[in-house]
């Protein structure tokens, strides 16, 4: 089945895999990555519509796989608020988004979890504010994580992602937050009760395991 990307027809999904490959092995650590094929391939990643807000560029970068316990060279985002690359998978989206219809039904509502999840994020700024140290990160303690918390708030207050609405934050390009301002103060005051920050440093925190959560659960 061919694909198109960047203005360029390829045969196979092998044939863009290996295409940023070669993109890769062209580059060295650090060097900026501006290609239309890869630029193209990333925006059918479900995240990419929040991950690239406040892109600076795409570089080649290393970053430590927790499972794997080793540093793996790839493509990474640079934005002002991750100076150390944020990661997003381009082999993910050769393999099962290319597919994918870009409006189709659960594509659609990935974009509207998304945009609750960094809506959630950003209402509790304030409160991680105090704890920032230049070139250090914020982290939740485990077991109490980011998404174990807003998963123990929707549980309680039986919601849905497709019962929370959201709307844009005027002035704020790509800023949300949630339209029900009083279900989004009892977040932020269940968030402020019961969640524990620490700081680490970009290694530590590239080491942080990822903890997954069972979304399907809320219902």
């Amino acid at each position: 089945m061919p694909y198109t990307l960047g203005g360029i027809t390829f045969q196979s999904k092998d044939k863009i895999k290996k295409h940023v490959q070669s993109l890769i092995k062209s580059h060295k650590i650090g060097d900026t990555i501006d290609d239309p094929v890869l630029n193209d391939l990333l925006t059918y990643h479900p995240e990419w519509g929040e991950k690239s807000k406040g892109l600076k560029r795409l570089y080649l970068g290393r970053i430590y796989v927790a499972h794997a316990r080793v540093y793996s060279t790839n493509v990474l985002i640079e934005r002002d608020d991750c100076p150390d690359g944020m990661d997003i998978s381009w082999n993910y989206c050769i393999k099962d988004c290319l597919n994918r219809n870009p409006l189709s039904p659960d594509l659609l509502l990935n974009d509207h979890i998304i945009k609750v999840k960094a809506a959630a994020r950003g209402a509790i700024l304030e409160q991680i504010e105090p704890y920032r140290l230049k070139g250090m990160h914020v982290d939740h303690c485990y077991p109490r994580t980011f998404s174990r918390l807003l998963f123990l708030f929707m549980k309680l207050h039986k919601l849905t992602f497709l019962q929370i609405e959201v709307e844009s934050i005027d002035g704020v390009t790509g800023g949300v937050t949630w339209k029900d301002k009083s279900m989004l103060q009892s977040w932020q005051a269940f968030h402020a009760r019961l969640a524990k920050l620490r700081v680490l440093t970009p290694d530590q925190n590239q080491k942080q395991p990822i903890y997954p959560i069972n979304w399907s659960k809320l219902k």
